[in-house]
């Protein structure tokens, strides 16, 4: 095979091979690596708090409102991250996708 040639396959290949969805990626990850699960939902609680809670302290040095924004930002945040919790624990995981269930298209 030269290097001007197309690899065998090439766009063709490509083009039957169905992209997941992002949901679809994030239950395969989430699959694929059992023994981290904890720490990815843990992360992902405290991130939430702490992002929700960094824009209220901005909010309140902005507004000069110091605590008020800050501390519903940690409550906004801490709630946020427990629902991101149960979206990511109580989702179906999806089915894998193959390419070898579908009939190929006789009309060509």
């Amino acid at each position: 095979m030269t290097p001007s040639e197309p690899p065998p396959g090439g766009a063709a290949v490509r083009a039957r091979t169905p992209r997941p969805s992002s949901a679809q990626y994030g239950a395969q990850l989430m699959r694929t690596s059992p023994n981290q699960d904890g720490w990815f939902l843990a992360v992902n609680l405290v991130t939430a708090t702490l992002v929700w809670g960094g824009i209220g302290w901005l909010g309140d040095r902005w507004l000069g409102t110091a605590p008020w924004l800050m501390s519903i930002g940690f409550v906004v945040g801490n709630a946020c991250g427990i629902y991101l919790l149960w979206l990511k624990t109580s989702a179906p995981p999806a089915p894998a996708a193959t390419t070898d269930d579908r009939a190929e298209d006789p009309s060509g």
